[in-house]
């Protein structure tokens, strides 16, 4: 009976798996670091991506050059801002369709122009020695940079899809 005892061996097993009810943690994200993304979220916008268009990165892009348009339009009225900014509205406004249906060249061409407007009114509030616009000008060019860089990701990843499921599709038929 000893003999069998000291040639038995137990195995422990510990699993740390989490159950299919709870939803998988989020790595956190700071909002000021708008090229940092949650786990998954492009994969899940990328592979819903003809199902989800309002709420996808390109949905929320539109969305919030529709706000930019809205700001602007009141600015003009309230006197604010010169009649020029409606050459603005307008550019935004044809970006925010293009940027809808997944043009990537206007994905890059809003993050430029954003990130040209609000450096040029730093400088301007600059010389006002204002403080306040300025980080309010930061957070909004922030909010603004991580839906489009979010649209322009999750585009790119998408095509990689499209790519990857139509070489398989093809070297499917060849094989049979």
């Amino acid at each position: 009976m000893n003999e069998e005892n000291n040639n038995s061996v137990t195995v422990r097993v510990r699993t740390s798996v989490n159950p299919p009810s709870e939803p998988p943690k989020k790595s956190g994200s700071h909002w000021f670091l708008w090229w940092v993304f949650r786990e998954n979220e492009l994969e899940d916008q990328a592979t819903s991506y003809s199902s989800d268009k309002l709420g996808s990165y390109r949905g929320i892009s539109a969305l919030l050059l529709l706000l930019a348009i809205a700001v602007n339009i009141v600015f003009i009225y309230m006197g604010w801002v010169s009649s020029f900014s409606w050459v603005d509205i307008a550019i935004f406004a044809l970006l925010a369709i293009f940027i809808y249906r997944g043009h990537r060249w206007a994905m890059i061409i809003v993050m430029l122009l954003w990130t040209i407007e609000k450096i040029f009114q730093v400088v301007t509030l600059a010389n006002q020695s204002s403080t306040f616009p300025v980080i309010f000008i930061l957070i909004w060019w922030t909010t603004y940079m991580h839906a489009f860089y979010g649209a322009l990701r999750v585009e790119n990843l998408h095509r990689k899809l499209i790519k990857t499921t139509t070489v398989r599709h093809v070297q499917h038929v060849e094989n049979n």
